[in-house]
């Protein structure tokens, strides 16, 4: 598995160290808008109905988030509403 450091999303670079989850859980107290992703995350697992599909989602790019990961539009409000929006739109089967 592959390291991360960086100091936003959008500029994660591989590290040396291999990642355990005590440095993913180190780097995201310290880097990563904690309370959005937990929220985000909660919500897409809802939505899509399963938590392995749900992070898949949020992990990879795609058009309806200009081909970046959601995940990666974390970190600042818009961002977050961004996201959201798109979770809301999904659920309720409004994709235009």
């Amino acid at each position: 598995m592959t390291a991360w450091t960086g100091t936003t999303s959008s500029n994660l670079r591989p590290a040396s160290l291999p990642l355990t989850p005590l440095r993913l859980g180190q780097w995201i107290k310290t880097h990563a808008p904690v309370e959005q992703i937990r929220e985000i995350e909660a919500l897409a697992e809802t939505v899509i109905g399963d938590r392995q599909q749900a992070f898949q989602w949020l992990s990879e790019p795609n058009a309806a988030t200009d081909d970046k990961a959601p995940m990666d539009l974390l970190g600042d409000q818009s961002g977050y509403d961004r996201v959201k929006n798109l979770l809301l739109r999904i659920e309720y089967g409004v994709l235009t």
